[in-house]
């Protein structure tokens, strides 16, 4: 059941004709009184006796009850009420449907429910975010937009880092255990085996038992014939 309570009869009627299941009404209290319902379009002007600061601030404690009830509200507003606006934005109302406001706007706000998205200007703007300490996220660009468009593009990059992560680990482990990379390959003897018939062929009749002094060795004969 859907509940319209903008304060404009003519508007509300018509409002009424446009959504299935809904019912105007009058009063503050039966949205207390009763739980029959799940969505309530509501504007200030909404049962309001006066425009002293006590009526406000009843409305305000309205739209707490309604959001304490879990009832998704849809709320009319001026722009330039900033105390509505902010107290609804703490509450958690984002289907927010600004002045002058038509049949169709409401109508397509009750189909289309707003995100966070949809009202973050209003939270920078009307600075909601100073009062609960998320300032500084909204001074960070959304580069993950602008780097991704589609799930799938981002799954890929995630693919792509992963594999260049393990990439760089696995360079970085021949770089860092050198030595002993080298030396578990298993063919240890036949290299050494090798490495000492070349030197011999070389002229080297001092020949080293470790590899690596024999491979600069090796490197040195080899520079020393080109040298001759």
């Amino acid at each position: 059941m859907i509940y319209i309570a903008t304060g404009f009869a003519e508007f509300d009627i018509r409002l009424s004709s446009e959504i299935e299941n809904s019912k105007v009404i009058f009063y503050r209290d039966f949205l207390r009184q009763t739980d029959d319902y799940s969505v309530v379009v509501i504007s200030i002007f909404f049962d309001r006796h006066t425009n002293k600061e006590e009526d406000r601030s009843e409305f305000i404690n309205l739209l707490f009850s309604l959001r304490a009830r879990d009832k998704r509200v849809i709320l009319l507003v001026d722009e330039d009420d900033r105390e509505v606006l902010t107290s609804a934005l703490a509450l958690g109302i984002y289907d927010i449907v600004m002045y002058p406001a038509e049949v169709s706007d409401v109508v397509y706000r009750i189909k289309n429910p707003a995100t966070f998205s949809s009202v973050k200007s209003l939270f920078e703007m009307l600075k909601v975010v100073e009062h609960v300490g998320f300032e500084d996220v909204l001074k960070v660009k959304d580069t993950f937009k602008e780097r991704f468009e589609t799930k799938a593009e981002q799954e890929c990059a995630k693919q792509s880092n992963m594999e260049d992560i393990k990439e760089k680990e696995v360079s970085e482990e021949v770089k860092t255990t050198g030595k002993d990379t080298f030396i578990q390959t298993g063919y240890e003897e036949d290299i050494k085996r090798i490495l000492a018939g070349v030197l011999r062929f070389l002229g080297v009749k001092k020949i080293p038992s470790d590899i690596y002094e024999m491979l600069i060795l090796l490197e040195d004969s080899i520079a020393d014939t080109y040298k001759k």
